[in-house]
């Protein structure tokens, strides 16, 4: 299935990162490199992603992918309601776990800024009900922030960050 979480995570962070190596996606989906090929050979095969290249190590030479222009949601088309329901509750899954793991990483190594303007580690859930505007407002600032890792590829005094959000109806509570 093209819509597994993982392959939907790995197209994403190739769109964000512009070339990354299968050891890097690894490292930062927190999965192990042999795990990771048949969903590069897939997300290949139907023309999302394309290997790009290699880069010179120390013991090898890594092969670089990066994402084909123009699919960012080609993996959800076509889907019915119960296929999109199970890959966005994968999607979601995987994501919350993976920025559990990772928060928890940096906490113990004590990379985690948890306060200033340059913050590396951030979180907060609110619930309320908005008005029509405040939720235009609300999906404003989240393409906004969408927007600020369009250009995400590594380079000399940039930070690596990841962020997770997700903005629901919730299940309960809707009155």
């Amino acid at each position: 299935m093209l819509a597994s979480p993982v392959r939907i995570a790995i197209h994403l962070m190739l769109i964000n990162q512009g070339e990354v190596s299968v050891k890097e996606i690894g490292e930062q989906l927190g999965r192990a490199v042999p795990t990771l090929y048949r969903h590069l050979d897939e997300l290949e095969r139907v023309g999302l992603i394309e290997a790009t290249g290699t880069r010179e190590t120390r013991t090898r030479h890594a092969k670089l992918y990066s994402a084909v222009n123009g699919h960012r949601f080609k993996l959800l088309q076509g889907m019915d309601t119960h296929e999109l329901v199970e890959t966005f509750g994968g999607v979601v899954k995987t994501q919350m776990r993976q920025a559990a793991r990772e928060i928890g990483c940096a906490i113990e190594r004590g990379d985690a800024v948890t306060t200033g303007k340059r913050r590396s580690t951030h979180f907060f859930t609110q619930r309320g009900w908005l008005s029509g505007k405040q939720l235009e407002e609300l999906n404003a600032h989240l393409t906004a922030i969408d927007r600020l890792f369009d250009d995400a590829q590594r380079g000399p005094g940039r930070t690596h960050v990841a962020a997770t959000m997700v903005v629901r109806p919730p299940a309960v509570g809707r009155d």
